[in-house]
């Protein structure tokens, strides 16, 4: 079998060039949730891994992958059965790539379904309202801490999020912490 080749996401080949006081961000799609990261919080993206499934942990941690020499925890949180909001959208969305939270030994891999992209917003990401979170599938309201609204990113990166969602643009895209998924991460399987 063949060794996933990696993507450095963080390098200035793959991030644009933004305008004058504006913020770059990668853009990504979890099942049919519109997610957010700073270059700078993941890492690499890598085809599918082949993980190796621990007994006795969650649906979700698919198991640990071998990664240019370092153990990675697999993470994908389609596969949970309880996870509201992503469980009807199993069938469709196989993985498409693993997107690699942390550096080195601290890396985390999450399935995602759309290859990143990137987007400048102008402004600050607003805090996450009540009714934001309550939308939320279950999981990310411990992962979320800031949204961007449609109307905050460049019409560049709104031609190409419509374009892979299908003509429907999201109404905002979530940022998915880099910080909050490590802690959350160790408090879930370490339990």
């Amino acid at each position: 079998m063949q060794a996933p080749q990696a993507v450095e996401v963080g390098s200035p080949v793959a991030a644009a060039p933004a305008q004058a006081g504006a913020l770059t961000y990668q853009a990504f799609r979890i099942a049919s949730l519109w997610c957010y990261t700073g270059f700078d919080e993941a890492s690499e993206l890598v085809e599918p891994l082949a993980a190796s499934w621990l007994p006795n942990t969650p649906p979700w941690f698919k198991g640990l992958a071998h990664l240019n020499g370092y153990v990675v925890p697999v993470v994908d949180w389609v596969a949970d059965p309880q996870q509201a909001g992503l469980a009807e959208d199993r069938a469709e969305h196989k993985p498409l790539f693993h997107l690699l939270f942390g550096r080195q030994q601290q890396r985390i891999a999450i399935a995602i379904h759309t290859l990143p992209f990137t987007v400048t917003a102008p402004t600050q990401a607003q805090s996450l309202s009540q009714a934001d979170m309550q939308a939320l599938p279950a999981v990310f309201t411990q992962l979320v801490d800031a949204v961007l609204s449609w109307d905050q990113i460049s019409h560049t990166a709104q031609g190409s999020l419509a374009l892979a969602a299908g003509g429907q643009h999201p109404r905002m895209l979530h940022h998915l912490s880099g910080k909050l998924l490590a802690d959350w991460f160790s408090a879930s399987l370490l339990v």
